[in-house]
């Protein structure tokens, strides 16, 4: 079966689904959407998508159908393709409840909890007695004054609440997470959980559970729909949804290829793997599965916002200006025809202004998010967003008051004082900022760029001991996932006092907490370099390797530690690769001039490669070194010793240069300037290649 048609039973397009029907518009668009709700009160899901697919297919502008089309399909854990039809929906009726609803049940899925409220709140904000609302409104509140005025508002709601199982479990659940059992006990009393679902009505009931803020719940209905189950696709994607957002890739992989194995270009498992991809940091691997979704007529405006979000990814690691300007330009492009295809799609509006703010443009971009909060006036990104714009503008005053707009919002932002704090450090006022990142840092454990702030300005006070401490104490309370960010700090903190071997063991702990991060397995690689072990060093490059094929940092490490091991094929090996990625990394040429000289007998190709190392760096004396060390090994003495005298005066101690300077000096009958370079040389205590030689030498000149 090919990509195209077996896309085409998933998601059809709109002249194949215009074929099908035979709809004409009005009355006969009202029956579709009639006999749709009626599957879906049946629990025919699958039956009631192709419904609503049929009459969005015979008028894409219909709001009714763009809502219930993207319910129904959250039911069948369609989420991609879900949240397209919503964000339409959405664009089209902005004040429809049940749209904005939805959508906070498609953010708790993916615990943007954030989102998830605010869409709760502003339905509340005009129906303040909404059940569903209020449910969504206490199952995203995850600080404490989220919390403390989420059961203020459900207390006072408690007779709307009385008779609706869900919203009292919300309210439940609430006081558990605020660690007040006694009452949460004394309400659990009073209600019952949810009836046990009919086996076709399991994705369903784990939605419920979503809804009142029970994850694990969840997760456990879905587990347990059989591999053979009519509805193990919907109950697998769903599944690798949700532990994917709680940062549990190898569940997420799991259900996943369950889903591909059953239908193995299903849409949304593709995208999802994508997703999953980016949260690797392989963005190539990622871009592939998005693009296989959005080049064969499947038109989501999540996907080529899952692309942009690749190409970003992409520039992050880019090694040239070129390369990162054109993955920038691929990423504005991607966000545009999202914004087409979804007008007023949140996330890439606020994204493209982020990008246009990076660009330069911030002016720009002010304008774009102001209109934004406007439509969206509860929106804590877009204002957090709007503070970094105005800073970058210049705006100080109107900054420090769009992030004071966030804290009146959501006085637990830990974002907004982390923007606080650096608008601080830039008025020159430290202890201001550092109180700022501290109460950013404890608001929100896993807010890593503030404690990496705040712990990076204590030790440029010479305050080891106090970032040691803050760091260790932020692991405490941190995340899972920001664990080995955490640790990993932990060790270079370590590595500023000199203690090896407390940094190593951070930069162990880091990469067990977090083995996707390839930093710990660098700094792992250099301190075995650093202490003579060199197969540690070569196996922590490797690592790295593994998870990063293309960094150019682990390719270095390991050319370096397999020639200091000895292995020319490997180390030459790693360098190639090296240069091939980065052409113009000096480093590595230079290395690999001294390998194919010094082990491999290769002149001319040392020669090359000590040539463009100097066209790379030629105030670099170590690079002259190399250089003038391979012509005087060519014979071509008057040109070695310009270089290495230049060398010599720059590192005046090194022995090795000094042998180097020496062997030269005597070809070029200068005697005097030979037998004081190398005298210099042999009396080093430090062993280098050639130091029997340059004895012997400095012998015959006595």
């Amino acid at each position: 079966m090919t990509i195209r048609s077996a896309f085409s039973l998933t998601l059809l397009t709109t002249s194949a689904l215009a074929a099908l029907t035979g709809c004409s518009k009005g009355g006969d668009q009202q029956q579709g959407i009639a006999r749709a709700d009626t599957l879906l009160q049946q629990h025919k899901v699958p039956e009631a998508v192709a419904e609503y697919q049929k009459v969005v297919a015979t008028n894409a502008k219909d709001p009714q159908a763009n809502a219930r089309l993207g319910g129904a399909q959250l039911r069948l854990g369609q989420l991609t393709q879900g949240y397209h039809y919503l964000l339409n929906a959405r664009s089209l009726e902005p004040k429809n409840a049940d749209v904005r609803l939805d959508l906070a049940t498609f953010y708790m899925i993916t615990a943007r909890y954030d989102e998830a409220r605010e869409q709760a709140l502003s339905v509340l904000d005009v129906d303040p007695g909404n059940v569903r609302a209020l449910r969504l409104y206490a199952a995203s509140a995850t600080t404490k004054d989220d919390q403390a005025q989420a059961v203020k508002t459900l207390e006072a709601a408690k007779e709307k609440i009385a008779k609706d199982t869900a919203a009292q479990l919300a309210l439940v659940n609430l006081y558990l997470r605020k660690g007040d059992t006694a009452t949460a006990n004394r309400e659990r009393g009073s209600v019952s959980d949810f009836s046990p679902a009919p086996p076709e009505a399991r994705v369903g009931r784990a939605l419920d559970y979503v809804s009142v803020g029970r994850r694990e719940d969840a997760k456990r209905i879905l587990r347990e729909v059989p591999p053979g189950d009519a509805n193990s696709s919907s109950a697998s994607r769903m599944l690798a949804a949700l532990t994917l957002a709680d940062g549990n890739v190898d569940e997420a992989s799991k259900a996943l290829s369950a889903a591909l194995a059953k239908e193995a270009n299903d849409v949304d498992a593709i995208v999802a793997r994508g997703q999953m991809l980016l949260l690797q940091k392989q963005a190539s691997e990622a871009m592939r599965d998005f693009r296989a979704v959005a080049g064969h007529g499947t038109e989501l405006a999540p996907v080529h916002y899952d692309l942009a979000v690749a190409y970003m990814q992409s520039a992050n690691g880019a090694k040239t200006r070129e390369a990162i300007d054109s993955a920038l330009k691929s990423a504005n492009q991607e966000l545009q025809t999202a914004l087409k295809l979804a007008p007023g799609y949140p996330d890439a509006t606020l994204q493209l202004a982020a990008l246009r703010t990076q660009g330069g443009a911030a002016s720009d971009a002010v304008a774009d998010i102001e209109k934004f909060i406007d439509d969206n006036p509860r929106s804590v990104r877009a204002r957090t967003i709007l503070g970094s714009a105005l800073i970058a503008a210049g705006r100080l005053p109107e900054a420090d008051e769009a992030f004071r707009d966030v804290l009146r919002i959501s006085p637990s932002n830990g974002e907004a004082h982390y923007w606080l704090g650096m608008m601080l450090l830039k008025a020159d006022n430290r202890p201001g900022a550092m109180a700022q990142l501290d109460t950013a840092a404890t608001l929100s454990p896993g807010l890593f760029e503030a404690i990496n702030q705040l712990a990076s300005l204590m030790v440029a006070d010479r305050n080891i001991d106090g970032a040691t401490a803050r760091v260790k104490k932020q692991i405490d309370v941190a995340p899972a996932a920001t664990t080995g960010l955490l640790y990993n700090l932990l060790g270079m903190i370590s590595m500023t006092r000199g203690d090896a071997p407390a940094a190593e063991a951070a930069f162990l702990k880091a990469a067990q907490s977090d083995p996707r991060l390839v930093d710990p397995h660098l700094r792992l690689a250099e301190i075995g370099m650093a202490t003579g072990k060199y197969d540690d060093a070569v196996s922590q490059a490797n690592d790295a390797l593994k998870l990063n094929p293309a960094d150019t940092r682990a390719l270095m490490l390991a050319g370096t530690a397999y020639q200091q091991k000895g292995d020319v094929a490997k180390a030459r090996d790693q360098y190639e690769k090296l240069l091939k990625i980065n052409p113009r990394d000096g480093g590595a040429a230079n290395n690999l001039a001294v390998l194919l000289s010094e082990k491999a007998g290769d002149l001319d190709g040392a020669l090359k490669y000590a040539t463009l190392a100097s066209q790379l760096a030629p105030a670099d004396p170590h690079v002259s070194d190399t250089l003038g060390w391979i012509l005087y090994q060519r014979r071509s003495y008057a040109e070695a010793a310009k270089l290495l005298k230049g060398s010599a005066g720059q590192l005046p101690d090194s022995p090795t240069v000094n042998y180097h300077l020496g062997m030269v000096s005597q070809q070029m009958g200068d005697l005097v300037a030979a037998k004081q370079a190398l005298t210099k040389a042999v009396s080093s205590p430090a062993n280098f290649a050639g130091k029997d030689e340059a004895r012997r030498v400095l012998a015959q000149l006595k």
